[in-house]
């Protein structure tokens, strides 16, 4: 897959390892997200990929979750936070829109859908269509 301008803004920053190391608070310490979309200040759309075998951290399922409920409260929004896996080899660039989707966080649920082969692409076109398109 290749990346243009229309992907990354800055590409030569793309690469550049961010450390946090003196952002440590007690045990607190900053987390990462891997994709965050907002449509229309309705549809909140987190997203997190990890490999199949990697784990989801404790610290990083908690802020995720306490994030998406948090925007969720307000009855004109909808939050989700998706969790998807990939088997992409560490020297090939993951696309994160053909991953799978595990789980994802809805109304204070994980849902567990890896059943499905959803890709997050499709899934979240499932969701543009049904909280924004969808004015019924």
């Amino acid at each position: 897959m290749t990346l243009d301008n229309s992907h990354i803004r800055y590409k030569a920053r793309f690469d550049q390892f961010q450390s946090f190391a003196n952002l440590k608070f007690g045990n607190l310490r900053p987390i990462d997200i891997d994709g965050f979309m907002e449509i229309h200040n309705k549809l909140f759309i987190f997203i997190e990929s990890k490999t199949f075998d990697a784990p989801f951290s404790t610290g990083q399922r908690i802020a995720l979750e306490r994030l998406t409920d948090a925007i969720a409260a307000d009855p004109n929004k909808h939050a989700f936070t998706i969790i998807a896996r990939h088997n992409t080899p560490v020297d090939e660039t993951v696309d994160t829109g053909n991953s799978l989707v595990h789980t994802y966080r809805y109304d204070r649920m994980w849902i567990d859908i890896s059943m499905l082969e959803y890709t997050v692409h499709d899934f979240i076109e499932s969701l543009i269509n049904t909280y924004i398109y969808n004015t019924k």
